[in-house]
């Protein structure tokens, strides 16, 4: 399946001081995106759907557990394949928070254009196998759930990218969940 790279919804600006000079805008490129090869897959399966997610994307999520008191929340996109059903999909790639974006314990802001960038980069350099496959985030939670904020937040992104599928993933301190939407209300794999 070949998926058209989209602008980004989720609290995504492009009116940032990044977007206003070439100084900021080199700076702002300082994401990090982890690049899979083939190696063993997480797999997230249920309502009729399953996710593999690449065990590099995995430990970076690990990584970015907010563990310790005072640590910020963590967050990207989800840069991945799906098979032409759409109901498998592999996320492969993420970004992970850039310079020009907002962290607090319990919020954040992807204003940083490297996000959309490397879902372009990614969609070109594959030939459209690659895509936006939705977003991440973590919680300061065990068994992480999605607050009113994050399942606002996934509608912009669903009506931003309405020819497929989106997925959304919330890191917990013990658990990573995915979530899609079904129906009225998002659900849980």
């Amino acid at each position: 399946m070949l998926l058209m790279p989209r602008k980004l919804a989720c609290k995504l600006r492009t009116d940032t001081k990044c977007s206003k000079s070439l100084y900021n805008a080199f700076h702002c490129m300082t994401n990090t995106v982890i690049f899979a090869t083939m190696t063993e897959d997480v797999v997230f399966s249920g309502k009729g759907l399953t996710v593999s997610v690449d065990e590099r994307v995995m430990r970076t999520w690990k990584d970015s557990r907010q563990i310790q008191p005072d640590a910020a929340e963590s967050f990207g996109i989800l840069i991945g394949s799906c098979k032409n059903t759409g109901n498998a999909c592999r996320v492969e790639h993420i970004t992970t928070p850039g310079q020009c974006d907002v962290q607090s314990r319990f919020h954040f802001l992807l204003h940083d254009p490297e996000h959309q960038e490397a879902a372009n980069r990614a969609f070109s350099q594959s030939a459209g196998f690659l895509g936006y496959l939705g977003t991440w985030h973590t919680h300061p939670e065990a068994h992480p759930t999605p607050s009113k904020l994050d399942a606002n937040d996934w509608l912009l992104c669903i009506k931003r990218n309405p020819d497929r599928l989106l997925y959304f993933v919330i890191v917990g301190t013990e658990e990573v969940r995915v979530f899609v939407r079904q129906g009225e209300k998002f659900e849980m794999l």
